[in-house]
């Protein structure tokens, strides 16, 4: 394969590469919407691939690169017929898996049903995060509505900035080598509590919960009233539900941060992974109640946005990854980036106005992260249209899937009962 044409790696690929013991690193994502032009979708996915070069490429880890491939939308977009007398189980298609090294990094399912599709999405996480996700979202649907319009040709993307350069710019070098030597919290890294379930490494699904929009705004208002993000209110739910489930008192949960933030907006930046992360950690008294666990994480939070501390593990992966050879990297790797057992990521609000195909409308929509594996749990958080949906992905049994089910319920249950 000498021959075709190298993209190199950057930092964050590697990372989410070293996580496939945790999980199948891919991104999902649901749309139900009226019928869609296939045709249109599959030369938006093509031109997509101007901008997103990578969606075309196989992954290469001897060499820490990504290798350009003759892959087409016809190997990408996947057409499937519903029959009008048949009930279709989109989750099948929904957790579907890509091999890395030898497949396109991105497989879409159109399923056309007699009135409605719904098309699901299976993203490599290495390509990109839930923001950048998201960016990739609104380009394919902007290129569709154009096609739909008769614009088959797109002028010239700006090239695709996947490095953290635009990040360690915003910082001098005496203040990232504070960053690197400040003391890291590693309350996360030694914690032993587990969400007990029995796991099936063949058996993936997601399970997911969604809290309507009335019920939504309410948390959203209840949330405002307490001087808290509706984050730190989903978080507050979550490490209640797990305190209630498993008995412990004392939880620790990275939260993941847009490290985008630190950048200036006349910096461009590509669809890429850019994701630090912030722990809270909790300890909860017996009879609590879910407003003074939210107080405690609210103001744990804030103490930590107004830090740099995310950064000291990305600029220090950076410098190991253009330091080191992979296999030096990959044992570093094991011993001093632990892979949380709880985590929780808020993949955010899904943009009505940027998520347009047109001469169709979008029913409902919500993204979610990666499929784990036992004992590696996590739920994850979209919105659209002022719906939330809930999510946790596992490999596992039928009875893991019931216990998940009655979790996320736990999870609702907590938002539903703080109120105005």
């Amino acid at each position: 394969m000498e021959h075709l044409e190298k993209i190199p790696a950057e930092a964050f690929d590697i990372m989410q590469y070293y996580y496939r013991s945790a999980h199948e690193p891919f991104i999902h994502c649901q749309i139900r919407c009226s019928h869609l032009d296939e045709n249109c979708l599959k030369t938006a996915v093509d031109l997509s691939k101007r901008r997103i070069p990578l969606i075309g490429c196989s992954f290469d880890i001897a060499e820490h690169c990504w290798r350009q491939q003759n892959f087409t939308a016809e190997e990408i977009v996947s057409v499937v017929t519903v029959n009008s007398d048949t009930i279709c189980d989109t989750g099948k298609y929904l957790v579907s898996s890509i091999d890395i090294f030898s497949e396109p990094q991105l497989k879409i399912f159109l399923i056309r049903e007699q009135k409605s599709d719904t098309i699901c999405f299976i993203m490599n996480h290495m390509i990109c995060d839930g923001a950048g996700f998201k960016e990739y979202l609104y380009l394919l649907s902007n290129l569709y509505s154009e096609c739909r319009k008769g614009l088959n040709t797109v002028c010239e993307f700006q090239a695709n900035v996947r490095s953290m350069k635009p990040l360690l710019a915003c910082f001098t070098f005496a203040e990232k080598i504070a960053i690197l030597f400040s003391k890291p919290d590693v309350s996360n890294k030694h914690m032993s509590l587990t969400y007990p379930l029995q796991g099936d490494k063949v058996s993936p699904f997601i399970v997911t919960c969604c809290v309507p929009k009335d019920q939504f705004q309410a948390i959203k208002a209840a949330a405002k009233k307490r001087s808290a993000t509706l984050n730190d209110m989903i978080l507050t739910a979550y490490i209640r539900t797990l305190s209630k489930e498993t008995g412990a008192r004392h939880i620790s949960i990275p939260c993941p941060v847009d490290l985008r933030k630190y950048i200036s907006p006349d910096e461009k930046i590509g669809i890429c992974n850019l994701t630090g992360n912030l722990i809270c950690n909790v300890e909860l008294r017996p009879d609590e109640k879910f407003d003074q666990t939210l107080k405690n994480i609210s103001l744990q939070m804030q103490r930590q946005k107004s830090s740099v501390l995310c950064l000291k593990d990305p600029i220090l992966l950076n410098f190991a990854f253009h330091a080191l050879p992979e296999k030096v990297l990959s044992k570093l790797f094991q011993k001093f980036f632990t892979i949380p057992v709880l985590s929780y990521t808020n993949l955010g609000i899904i943009n009505q106005s940027l998520l347009q195909f047109d001469g169709s409308t979008i029913l409902d929509c919500f993204i979610t992260g990666a499929i784990k594996y036992t004992p590696y749990f996590q739920i994850s958080v979209s919105t659209y249209n002022d719906v939330c949906t809930l999510s946790c992905n596992m490999h596992g049994t039928p009875d893991d899937r019931k216990k998940i089910e009655h979790f996320l319920q736990g999870v609702h249950k907590e938002l539903c009962s703080c109120r105005v």
